[in-house]
């Protein structure tokens, strides 16, 4: 067989309105992004740059998927999804034609481009964080910054690392929560043959699959019919079944242990937890509330939590009976002992529930619990698991045991990729013995782990995220969206915490790329965009402009080191204040320890109103500092409001300077927040919200009679509103709901920490987090 060239000839490849652009592992048509997967698009860019000859499927294989063995059946899908991209009708040959007994021929004229100046009309950049494979089988990462021109840029040849290349194995050590993998080593054993393959081809989200008790089916939710709905696919040959057909959204199934019955979550009917029979049938409404619930593995009880999005909030955690008998809350008691929120899940036995979260004790730690709460157990780690990763830094979050209850399979995020990890444990003591093996090389987000009974697959959702400003046509004097919204801020690297200028005229906001940050100005006059400043050894957070626009404040520190969070409150960080239009960096405190967010200037512009524990250890308080005390304007600090119970965060100033709007929470609980508004002198809080919910981020309408927030009363964010009167400071009836983005594939940014949005008279910023992927399945996990 003769051997294709893989080296790069050209950088760009143009055929009818697509451009190939091989540098950034993009599809454009007419200069705007076309979904793809990994593997898809790898095969049109081999196909492209062979127009006109038959590849056959030997050589597809060799050049897509080099050292993996794959099913057969992965080649022929991802040439109907690249079809499906490209617009081609079943049966049309525009663009690919199949060769029977052979393979395939890309049939189009194709221009093949050095620069994008070869092409009349260069499309718009699109930003990317891509992983590549070095020579010596270690991972990297691209971070050369994309923000000029691809014309102006050679690139080295390079290899896409995508989601079902070889699997890699890492060394590591278990230490402060963190799993470092900047370096790699070999493994010093055989390598596992693990076969991979993509189970769905649907455009859309396609996540949370869950086994049938036989490993023959997988059930998952799907966007594929307009809203999410749960459907049941074969493992191998055959159509998938959809189960549920409700107009609102059904999602988040777990499939039972005798493999009767299917457990989701859904929207209908005010939300809760719904029965259905594993292929279709009768419904019944089993809990008015819940998210994510998880079969015991012996079908007894349903565990499942009160919060959709339980990494970002603590959320309660629930168990029920199949039934539909009480549900009771459990873990109530280890919940306050951890700063972090847990991550929970069913130990092998179903009689122990597994924890994962920072401790205020131990730290970064792995605990057993009997359901009753008594006598929990902490998962030792072995010194040779602890020696084998010093360099980098994985974070775990979820996680699920292997059924031998002989190891646990994490998912892990390094150097801003996300993917899954093993580790072996000792099923008598729960120490941690060996590992963490990185089991998938995704350069996606490895999410959703759901494992076969026999623990020898392993069933994922590999998705692609990316966050971007919308605006928003706003009147904000009656609380209501008068027009559809549009995305402001390009595909390809995340845009966070919009800031607007109080002429609505201008946008403060962070592009995040990768370990990479940078913070620009867009005129939403215009639509320009300029850098303010370049990532370097510094991040910047929380900018925020003076009242006459001239000056951008933020809180600048030093990126978090081994072991480190960026919210760690050992990291020092220091208030910096720049001219727009200028260079200089003025700093304005010390730098110093502890948690800390600014907020808002005063009106007159000499202090700035901030969250911190500087003065308040252990406690965050309502602060001012002042600006005429830099470089050490902490020295000056005067608390406005503060208690040793609660943290307070998010201050406002109301537009006539009367009332600072802020919300607190419990030290211990993290699980509801409250919006509160107090005097600039202080006094009594006087509470806006119910306290039953996450309501967060409030702002002031511009008359200063309507109070925002963003609250998680539905399960996903959305906006609400409620009427303020200014001379008592206490609300006016209760909170109205104004947005309703409902969806997981089109929301409102999750995170509750990094989540900041921005409004004036007529505009509202939001951060929208667009999500889209398929499901993957990995066999001999257990090996």
């Amino acid at each position: 067989m003769k051997a294709i060239r893989s080296e790069v000839r050209g950088e760009f490849y143009a055929f009818d309105p697509f451009l190939v652009d091989a540098v950034k592992c993009v599809l454009l048509r007419d200069g705007k992004l076309v979904p793809l997967t990994p593997k898809a698009f790898e095969i049109l860019l081999v196909l492209v740059r062979h127009p006109g000859r038959v590849l056959k499927k030997e050589e597809l294989f060799q050049l897509v998927w080099p050292d993996a063995f794959v099913d057969e059946n992965n080649l022929p899908r991802n040439v109907s999804a690249l079809r499906k991209a490209l617009g081609e009708e079943p049966t049309e040959h525009k663009y690919v034609v199949t060769v029977p007994g052979q393979g395939y021929r890309f049939v189009a004229t194709v221009q093949e481009l050095e620069t994008l100046d070869e092409r009349e009309s260069p499309p718009p950049l699109v930003e990317t964080a891509t992983l590549f494979v070095s020579q010596n089988g270690g991972v990297h990462q691209d971070q050369q910054s994309n923000l000029t021109s691809a014309s102006t840029r050679t690139r080295q040849p390079r290899v896409l690392l995508a989601a079902a290349l070889a699997i890699l194995l890492g060394a590591g050590l278990f230490a402060t929560g963190y799993l470092v993998f900047a370096r790699w080593s070999r493994p010093t054993g055989p390598i596992p043959q693990r076969k991979l393959w993509q189970l769905t081809f649907e455009p859309g989200l396609e996540s949370e699959p869950t086994w049938s008790p036989d490993g023959r089916f997988i059930a998952y939710s799907s966007d594929q019919s307009g809203n999410f709905d749960i459907w049941v696919r074969p493992v191998g040959e055959g159509n998938p079944i959809r189960v549920t057909n409700s107009p609102a959204h059904d999602w988040q199934p777990a499939w039972s242990p005798d493999g009767v019955s299917l457990v989701f979550r859904s929207e209908r009917d005010g939300g809760g937890l719904y029965l259905a029979p594993a292929l279709g049938g009768s419904e019944r409404k089993l809990s008015k509330f819940g998210y994510h619930p998880h079969w015991s593995p012996d079908g007894s009880q349903i565990l499942f939590f009160s919060a959709a999005y339980r990494g970002f909030v603590k959320s309660k955690m629930f168990v029920t009976s199949s039934d539909g008998g009480s549900s009771r809350e459990v873990l109530a008691d280890l919940v306050t002992e951890f700063v972090s929120p847990l991550r929970v899940a069913w130990h092998p036995d179903s009689q122990r529930l597994s924890v994962w979260g920072n401790h205020r004790q131990f730290g970064w730690s792995f605990w057993t619990v009997p359901l009753t709460n008594d006598s929990p157990v902490q998962s030792f780690v072995d010194p040779t698991v602890a020696t084998r990763i010093k360099e980098a830094a994985v974070t775990f979050s979820d996680f699920k045991w292997l059924p031998s209850g002989q190891g646990l399979v994490f998912e892990g995020e390094s150097q801003g990729v996300r993917n899954l990890w093993k580790i072996k444990v000792d099923g008598q003591t729960l120490r941690w013995v060996n590992g963490p093996e990185r089991l998938t090389t995704s350069a996606g987000i490895d999410a959703d782990i759901a494992l076969s009974s026999d623990g020898r697959k392993l069933a994922f959702t590999i998705r692609s995220e990316n966050s971007r400003l919308w605006s928003l046509p706003f009147d904000s004097m009656i609380g209501r969206i008068i027009g559809n919204g549009e995305a402001i801020t390009n595909a390809g690297m995340d845009a966070l915490q919009p800031g607007l200028s109080q002429d609505g005229r201008k946008l403060i906001f962070r592009k995040q790329r990768a370990n990479k940050e940078e913070l620009w100005i867009k005129s939403l006059e215009n639509g320009t965009e300029t850098l303010l400043i370049a990532a370097d050894d510094f991040r910047r957070v929380n900018p925020i402009w003076s009242h006459d626009g001239s000056r951008l404040l933020y809180l600048r520190s030093r990126p978090a080191s081994q072991g480190q969070t960026d919210g760690d409150p050992q990291i020092d960080r220091t208030l910096a204040l720049r001219l727009v239009g200028g260079n200089d960096e003025q700093v304005l405190t010390s730098p110093v320890p502890g948690r800390q967010s600014l907020t808002d200037w005063t009106p007159d512009g000499k202090w700035i109103l901030a969250s911190t524990d500087w003065r308040t250890p252990g406690e965050v308080a309502l602060c001012l500092f002042p600006i005429d005390g830099a470089p050490h304007a902490e020295t000056g600090l005067r608390v406005i409001a503060s208690h040793p119970d609660y943290h307070l965060w998010q201050g406002r100033f109301s537009p006539d300077s009367h009332w600072i709007s802020f919300n607190a929470f419990k030290r211990t609980d993290g699980a509801t927040s409250t919006i509160y508004v107090v005097t600039p002198s202080g006094g009594a809080w006087i509470p806006i919200t119910e306290g039953q919910y996450w309501d967060d981020k409030p702002r002031w309408s511009p008359d200063g009679k309507t109070i925002y927030f963003i609250s998680n009363r539905t399960g996903f964010l959305n906006l609400w509103k409620v009427r303020f009167d200014p001379a008592s400071g206490k609300p006016l009836g209760q909170a109205i709901r104004v947005t309703d983005f409902e969806s997981p594939a089109h929301m409102i940014m999750p995170n509750f920490v990094t989540m900041e949005m921005a409004l004036t008279s007529d505009r509202l910023i939001l951060p929208m987090t667009d999500s889209s992927g398929g499901i993957w399945i990995m066999e001999n996990v257990d090996q």
